[in-house]
């Protein structure tokens, strides 16, 4: 049990690992995300933005107890994305949290929050 203060390992959540745990339950994938109590949806490691939104569910369904952050990096940031799809982020992360399970967490950047 974690308390209050003590650090929480987050595993990342990519298109891969999330393929392989799925297709092998109980394999080493999923086992090492199931010692995880935090898990970060890299969204943008993911090719098929139509499937962002369904991403929660999936990785609920690995590990029921996660928590579940949910990120999206642009390439500026260290993450997968163009830089010029800023703009598009708000829309993005509107369509993830209209999904019927949704990341307990989003982690932005401080220019996301408003004009840079």
């Amino acid at each position: 049990m974690n308390n209050a203060g003590s650090p929480l390992i987050a595993g990342i959540i990519s298109q891969t690992n999330l393929v392989q745990a799925e297709s092998e339950l109980g394999g080493v994938i999923h086992s090492r995300l199931l010692l995880c109590p935090v898990l970060e949806i890299r969204y943008d490691l993911f090719q098929n933005v139509k499937d962002w939104p369904l991403l929660a569910g999936r990785v609920r369904a690995l590990h029921p107890t996660a928590k579940i952050i949910g990120t999206i990096r642009l390439k500026r940031d260290g993450g997968a994305l163009e830089d010029s799809i800023v703009k598009e982020r708000l829309w993005l992360w509107e369509s993830i949290l209209s999904a019927d399970v949704v990341p307990l967490w989003i982690d932005l950047e401080l220019f996301a929050l408003g004009p840079e």
